[in-house]
């Protein structure tokens, strides 16, 4: 009897040690050669390190991932944009009444491409299908006059226009520093530019991304998001460098912590009429 004992206790010992150790974190010396860089530099040494090495999955494939355990939480998956949750069971797929899959930057905003940005869980979350129909490819930003919301309590999305008399869509509390460092994951991982994108998509010009830095101050990252990093990591392999650095932010499209001044970030332009009337 207790030798049993002895040998159990030997398991789960060995179990929680490796439980530990397999868990994701941020590899050793990961972010080494981002050190001591700022603006575009910073982007571009960032967008390095989180494209090699990066698994491609199909899109089928990243969403069964996605619902069945990186945002399963015991059986039960939340839409980010309501706070309304459903039980799918560990591993489960929802019916296509319950959730569907919300791209934080929408796929008209990169026209549809079928590859790595379709599929990058980075920015991908399971969004009830209405309010992911209300959101459309409408920019984030700050709602102040409200046309509809989504959600309860003190979990409230706004469809609404912002104060320029644009239609925007703004997210729960909850989930805006989420949303903006997804979106800010994007720029950099795709090199895309977020203010031209949106324009060529919805004719509208307007620049969200001071909306998308304060909302990663307001709500800073949690241990949820912390450990939805590590997931995807552990799927895809690759991180989002906003989750583990937060300060990258400033670093890239604010100032460096001696500049006051600092130049603007490439990936960054003001949005030029082209003609285009979107997609």
């Amino acid at each position: 009897m207790k030798k049993q004992f002895i040998i159990i206790t030997l398991i789960t010992f060995f179990f929680i040690i490796f439980s530990t150790v397999s868990k994701a974190e941020v590899p050793a010396g990961d972010y080494d050669s981002a050190q001591g860089l700022c603006h575009d530099s910073l982007a571009q040494a960032l967008r390095t390190i989180i494209s090699n090495g990066y698994v491609f999955h199909t899109y089928g494939a990243a969403r069964a991932e996605m619902y069945g355990y990186i945002d399963n939480n015991s059986g039960w998956v939340m839409c980010v944009y309501t706070g309304e949750s459903f039980n799918l069971g560990v591993g489960g797929w929802p019916d296509d009444y319950e959730l569907n899959c919300e791209h934080t930057y929408c796929q008209s905003w990169f026209k549809y491409d079928t590859g790595d940005m379709k599929t990058d869980l980075h920015h991908l979350f399971p969004t009830q299908p209405n309010v992911n129909s209300s959101r459309s490819n409408r920019p984030l930003d700050n709602v102040t006059v409200v046309i509809s919301t989504w959600g309860s309590g003190d979990y409230i999305s706004y469809n609404g226009k912002n104060s320029s008399s644009k239609n925007v869509f703004e997210p729960a509390d909850q989930h805006k520093g989420d949303a903006a460092r997804a979106i800010l994951y994007f720029i950099v991982r795709y090199g895309r530019d977020l203010q031209q994108d949106i324009f060529n998509a919805t004719t509208v010009n307007i620049d969200i991304l001071p909306t998308l830095r304060q909302w990663h101050q307001q709500d800073p990252i949690s241990q949820k998001e912390i450990n939805r990093n590590d997931d995807i990591y552990d799927y895809q392999n690759n991180r989002n460098p906003f989750v583990d650095h937060p300060e990258y932010v400033e670093y890239i499209w604010g100032s460096c912590q001696s500049e006051t001044d600092p130049p603007e970030f490439n990936g960054i332009k003001t949005a030029v009429p082209t003609g285009n009337t979107g997609e």
